[in-house]
């Protein structure tokens, strides 16, 4: 999994892997093979980048249409066109927040503070719950036929993820996602670092490496 924060290139440099990959159509839940997450407060890629490919692009005229002129002056992150995904993140109260979605899980923030024997036990118990709690949400898709043409999915920590609809048309099960995150996430461009952020993308690196077998619902999905 190829994984960008704040990508700044414009859009239309996505458009074909997007489009590309749109057109695949799997009856399972895959992995993505690329995610670009991008902050809904990145000034950076938000404003400066358009307001400088504005400049840049004075002399230039878009081929096909007002969708690729937004394109060719905006980032992935900030073209609606192409936002494949929300992620929100935890209520107001993180503690009831974590227990309601995985009981005895720990925050990122809070293992900045553990060392040695804690951190271990903490990391380990970590691991399992995430386990469970992507099994859970990937054999309960897989079930669904026809296959949801959306979802909504919630991550230890409270993090939720949900599928952005285009003119009624989703492809739930692309491999390419372009996920605009909130500031409880990311905020900003510089704020890369957020223990939010770093939890939800070892949860998403976590589904390229789950144990095959029945949790999955694989098997009942193939056979469909």
């Amino acid at each position: 999994m190829i994984v960008l924060v704040n990508p700044a290139f414009e859009a239309s440099q996505f458009e074909a892997l997007y489009r590309v990959a749109n057109r695949q159509q799997h009856r399972c839940y895959v992995a993505p093979m690329f995610m670009s997450i991008t902050s809904a407060t990145d000034d950076a890629t938000g404003i400066a980048f358009p307001a400088g490919r504005f400049l840049n692009t004075l002399f230039e005229r878009p081929t096909s249409s007002d969708a690729q002129a937004t394109a060719i002056k905006q980032t992935p992150g900030h073209d609606d066109g192409y936002i494949t995904h929300r992620l929100h993140g935890p209520a107001q109260d993180a503690s009831a927040a974590h227990s309601a979605v995985c009981d005895g899980w720990t925050s990122g923030d809070k293992l900045l503070g553990m060392t040695n024997d804690e951190l271990a036990r903490a990391v380990t118990n970590n691991k399992r719950l995430e386990v469970a709690q992507s099994q859970a949400f990937i054999a309960g898709l897989n079930a669904q036929r026809p296959a949801p043409s959306t979802w909504q999915r919630k991550f230890c920590g409270g993090a939720t993820l949900d599928v952005e609809a285009k003119d009624g048309v989703v492809n739930a099960q692309t491999l390419v996602w372009n996920v605009k995150a909130d500031s409880s996430i990311i905020d900003g461009h510089g704020d890369v670092m957020n223990p939010a952020l770093l939890d939800f993308v070892r949860q998403m690196f976590g589904d390229t490496d789950l144990p095959d077998g029945p949790d999955h619902g694989r098997s009942a999905c193939d056979e469909q």
